[in-house]
C-alpha cells in the first residue's frame, strides 16, 4: 500500500510538524522488539486523552490504558498483530476519560525505519456523537421493526434484493406462512398463486400497478387479489405497498369477511326487493339459500316450510343438497328425534348437531345423511312475529365443526329474511283468498236475492262450489233435516278433484246417533272435528269420519223460523287444520243465506201451489195448464212436433151435487182425479179445468192416438166405483194441434167436440 506520510521524523528531510495542529495526530515508534513509544502528539490529542505530554512521551502504556476494559484485550491483540506484521491499523472502540466513556476511531499507517523500527503515523477521531446517533437510529429501527412484528395488520418486509427481512406474527396467523416458507418474493408468488395461469395474470396486474404507482398514479393501489393460504383456504387480500430506504414494506389486509359482508348486504337488498315485488316464495327461498351458501362457502343450506296442519316440514329450497337426502326429509315430522330441523321446529329454538353420526336426534335419518356425506347440521327456526314456527333454516357441513359467531349471525339473518318472505306470501295469499271469498259471498247473495224458483237447487250447488273452492276445502255439503228432526239427509254436495263423493251414502241418518248435532242445535255454534278427536266420537261419527277420509270437518247449524233445519259443512281430507275465525264466519254467513233462501223457496212453493194448484184435487189448475199449453204450442211449432188436447166432463154432475150434496160431489172429483192421474204418462199434462171439467195435454200424440187413449180413460172411469156415488160416466172432446192453431182456436175445436159428445148421448169420445 503506498501512502504519503503525515509527519516526517527525519528533521533534515522535511519541516517539523506543529504540536498546535488542530487534528489529533500522533507518531508511534515501535522498535524491532515490538516496544511502542510515542514520539509526537498534538495538543488536540493530549486534550482528548487528558494526559500531559511528558507522561505520554515517556510511557505509551498510559495511553493504551485509556481503552475501555471490555475492549482492551481485543485492542492489544490487534496491536500485537500489526506490530509483528505491519499493515494499516484501524480500530473503533471505547475509551474512558475521567470516568466518561467516549468512542474513538484510530487510523494508522506503518513506515519502516532504518534499523528495523517501524513508525506509525496515526490520527484519533472522537466518534462518540456519530455512534450515539447511529445507536439511536438502530434503536429506532429496532422499535419500528418491533412494532411491525406486533402490528395488528399482516405485514411483510423485503430488502432491496426482494429477499425476506421478516413477516410479522399476524401475517403468519392469517395466511399460515412464516419466514421459513417465504425466503423471497418469488416464493410468495408460487405459494399464494399455485395455478400458473392465475399467477401470470395476477403478476401482470401487479407489475402494471407498480408501474402506475412509479408514474404517480395510485389508483390501482391497494392491489386486490385472492390468495391461497398454507391450509389451502382462499382469502381476498388488499395489498398496500410502500418503498423504504432499505427495501419494501407490504401490508396484506384480509378483506374476505368485509367483501363477503358487502356481497351479503347486496344480496339481502336484492332479496328484500324480491319480497316487496311479491316474487314467488320458491324463488325467494332459493335466493336466500344461495346467499347463505355464498357467505359460508363450505355450507349446504336448506329451507323447510311447515305445512298447513303444522305437523310436517316440506322442502321449499335446498338446491345444493343431494336429491336422495331432500326426498328423505320432505315431509319430516315435527318433533323430538326428527333430525335437527324437526327438533328445532318443535322447540322453537336453534339446534346444533355437531356430529350427525352420534346425535340421537338423527337416529332415523343417520343412514341417509351418511349417504349424502353430511356430518354437521345447524338448524334455526323461522319464526313469525307472534312466535309461530313457519319454517326451519338449516346449514349442513361435510366436515365436523362448530359454527362461528359470524356464521350463526348469517344463519339467523337468513332465517329472518325467510320469515319476512313467508309472512308476506301468507299475507298475500290470505288477502287474495279473503278477497275471492268476499266476492264469492257477494255473488252468492245476489244470486239468492234474484233467484227464480226453478233454479233453486242449482243455486245451492253453485254456492257450495264457490265457498268450498275459496276456503280450500275438499268437500262442501248441505244436510237437511227431515220433518220432525229425527233424520237428516245430504241433499247437495260439492267435491274438489280427487275427493270421493258421499251424498248417496248419507241419507236418512238418525240424528240421535250423532251427539254433536243436538249440541250445535242447542248452542247454535259451529262444530269442528279432526282425526285427533276421533276417539271421543260415537261409532257412527267415527264411521262418518273414516269413510270420508276426513282429516278436519267444520259444520255450521242452519236455522229458519224454528228449530235447526240442517247443517252446512266443509271437509279437508288432507290436513288436520284448525278452522280460522274468518273461515267460520264466512261459512256461517253463507249458511244464513242458504237458510233464508230455503225459507223464501218454501214460501214461493206455497204461493205457487195456491196460484197454480187446484186445492181440491191437488192437480194443476187452469192457469198452470194454460201456461203449459202455450209452451207446448211453441215447442210444436219450433220442432214440428204434434200433440193433442183432451177435454173431459163428468156427465150429469149437477145432479150429484143437488141430490147427494157438495161433499159427495167433491169426493167424486177427487176420485176422478186419482183415476186419471193413475193412467196418464209422466210427460202428459193433466189439470182440473174448472167445475167438473178436466183437461189433458198429450205431447207427441196425434189425433188417432189421442182418441184411443181417451177411449181407455172413458172405459176406466165407467168401470170404477166412486164412493158415495157408485158409477160415473164422462164425455171427452179431442183435438189435434195444427200449425195454424192458437190457444183459442185449439180450445174452441176441443170444446165443440166435447159438446158434440154430450149431444150424441154422453159417455163417449168425439174427435174435433
Amino acid at each position: 500500500m503506498s501512502y504519503q506520510p503525515l509527519i516526517d521524523v527525519d528533521p533534515g528531510s522535511r519541516p517539523q510538524p506543529s504540536e498546535a495542529m488542530p487534528a489529533a495526530l500522533y507518531l508511534l515508534r515501535v522498535d524491532a522488539n515490538g516496544h511502542p513509544s510515542f514520539c509526537f502528539v498534538t495538543e488536540r490529542l493530549l486534550a482528548m486523552l487528558d494526559l500531559p505530554r511528558e507522561l505520554v512521551l515517556v510511557d505509551a502504556a498510559t495511553v493504551f490504558q485509556r481503552v475501555h476494559p471490555d475492549d482492551y484485550p481485543a485492542f492489544l491483540a490487534l496491536n500485537h498483530q500489526v506490530f509483528v506484521e505491519p499493515r494499516p491499523f484501524l480500530w473503533e472502540g471505547r475509551v474512558v476519560i475521567r470516568s466518561v466513556i467516549r468512542w474513538w476511531r484510530l487510523e494508522s499507517l506503518p513506515r519502516a525505519l532504518p534499523g528495523g523500527d517501524t513508525l506509525w503515523e496515526g490520527i484519533a477521531i472522537d466518534i462518540t456523537d456519530a455512534k450515539e446517533a447511529d445507536a439511536s437510529r438502530r434503536a429506532g429501527e429496532a422499535r419500528f421493526e418491533h412494532l411491525l412484528h406486533f402490528a395488528p395488520v399482516p405485514l411483510g418486509h423485503l430488502d432491496r434484493a426482494h429477499r425476506t427481512r421478516f413477516y410479522n406474527a399476524v401475517f403468519t396467523k392469517t395466511y399460515g406462512y412464516g419466514e421459513s416458507d417465504l425466503p423471497d418474493e418469488q416464493r410468495w408468488w408460487e405459494l399464494a398463486y399455485p395455478d400458473p395461469a392465475d399467477r401470470c395474470q395476477i403478476r401482470q396486474r401487479w407489475d402494471a400497478a407498480l408501474a402506475a404507482l412509479a408514474a404517480g398514479d395510485s389508483s390501482q393501489m391497494p392491489f386486490t387479489a385472492e390468495v391461497t393460504c398454507k391450509n389451502g383456504a382462499r382469502r381476498t387480500v388488499e395489498i398496500h405497498y410502500a418503498v423504504l430506504d432499505d427495501g419494501f414494506l407490504g401490508a396484506f389486509v384480509d378483506v374476505t369477511e368485509r367483501r363477503q359482508s358487502q356481497q351479503h348486504e347486496r344480496e339481502v337488498q336484492a332479496i328484500l326487493r324480491d319480497i316487496l315485488n311479491d316474487e314467488p316464495l320458491e324463488t325467494i327461498g332459493e335466493r336466500i339459500v344461495r346467499a347463505a351458501e355464498t357467505a359460508v362457502p363450505d355450507g349446504l343450506c336448506s329451507l323447510l316450510l311447515v305445512d298447513e296442519d303444522s305437523r310436517r316440514l316440506r322442502v321449499l329450497a335446498a338446491p345444493s343438497l343431494p336429491a336422495v337426502f331432500n326426498t328423505a326429509v320432505d315431509g319430516l315430522a315435527i318433533g323430538e328425534g326428527q333430525g335437527a330441523c324437526g327438533t328445532a321446529a318443535v322447540r322453537g329454538e336453534r339446534v346444533i348437531s355437531e356430529d350427525i353420526r352420534v346425535d340421537p336426534a338423527w337416529a332415523a335419518y343417520r343412514e341417509v345423511a351418511a349417504r349424502a356425506g353430511l356430518r354437521t347440521c345447524w338448524s334455526e327456526p323461522v319464526l313469525a312475529k307472534d312466535g309461530e314456527v313457519l319454517a326451519t333454516f338449516a346449514l349442513y357441513a361435510r366436515a365436523l365443526r362448530t359454527p362461528s359467531a359470524w356464521e350463526i349471525e348469517r344463519i339467523t339473518g337468513a332465517a329472518s329474511l325467510a320469515g319476512l318472505a313467508i309472512e308476506r306470501a301468507r299475507g298475500r295469499e290470505d288477502l287474495a283468498r279473503r278477497t275471492a271469498c268476499e266476492e264469492a259471498v257477494r255473488d252468492i247473495s245476489r244470486m239468492f236475492l234474484t233467484l227464480s224458483e226453478p233454479g233453486f237447487d242449482a243455486a245451492i250447488d253453485t254456492a257450495l262450489t264457490r265457498i268450498g273452492s275459496c276456503l280450500g276445502a275438499h268437500r262442501c255439503y248441505l244436510f237437511q233435516m227431515a220433518e220432525g228432526g229425527t233424520t237428516m239427509t245430504c241433499t247437495h254436495e260439492w267435491c274438489a278433484p280427487g275427493a270421493r263423493p258421499q251424498r248417496d251414502e248419507l241419507r236418512d241418518l238418525a240424528v240421535d246417533r250423532y251427539p254433536w248435532l243436538p249440541e250445535i242445535a242447542h248452542s247454535r255454534q259451529a262444530a269442528w272435528v279432526t282425526q285427533d278427536d276421533i276417539g271421543q266420537l260415537s261409532p257412527e261419527e267415527q264411521t262418518l269420519i273414516r269413510d270420508g277420509e276426513i282429516q278436519s270437518m267444520l259444520a255450521i247449524p242452519m236455522f229458519g223460523t224454528g228449530p235447526m233445519r240442517g247443517i252446512l259443512g266443509l271437509d279437508d281430507v288432507q290436513v288436520r287444520k284448525r278452522w280460522s275465525d274468518f273461515e267460520q264466519s264466512l261459512l256461517r254467513l253463507v249458511a244464513d243465506m242458504i237458510s233464508a233462501a230455503m225459507v223464501r223457496h218454501e214460501l214461493q212453493q206455497a204461493l205457487r201451489a195456491q196460484a197454480y194448484q187446484d186445492a181440491l184435487t191437488g192437480l194443476p189448475n187452469r192457469r198452470a195448464f194454460d201456461e203449459r199449453l202455450r209452451l207446448e204450442i211453441l215447442r210444436a211449432r219450433r220442432y214440428h212436433h204434434v200433440f193433442s188436447l183432451l177435454l173431459l166432463d163428468i156427465d150429469r154432475f149437477k145432479t150429484i151435487n143437488d141430490v147427494r150434496g157438495h161433499d159427495v160431489g167433491d169426493q167424486a172429483l177427487r176420485a176422478l182425479a186419482r183415476i186419471l192421474g193413475g193412467r196418464v204418462r209422466e210427460a202428459d199434462g193433466l189439470a182440473r179445468w174448472g167445475g167438473e171439467e178436466f183437461s189433458l195435454l198429450l205431447p207427441q200424440t196425434n189425433a188417432e192416438g189421442a182418441r184411443c187413449f181417451a177411449e181407455q180413460l172413458r172405459v176406466a172411469v165407467a168401470a170404477a166405483r166412486i164412493p158415495g156415488v157408485g158409477r160415473l160416466t164422462v164425455s171427452l172432446g179431442i183435438a189435434q194441434f195444427t200449425p195454424h192453431d192458437t190457444v183459442e182456436t185449439l180450445f174452441r175445436r176441443v170444446d165443440q167436440a166435447l159438446y158434440a159428445a154430450k149431444d150424441q148421448g154422453r159417455n163417449r169420445c168425439v174427435l174435433g
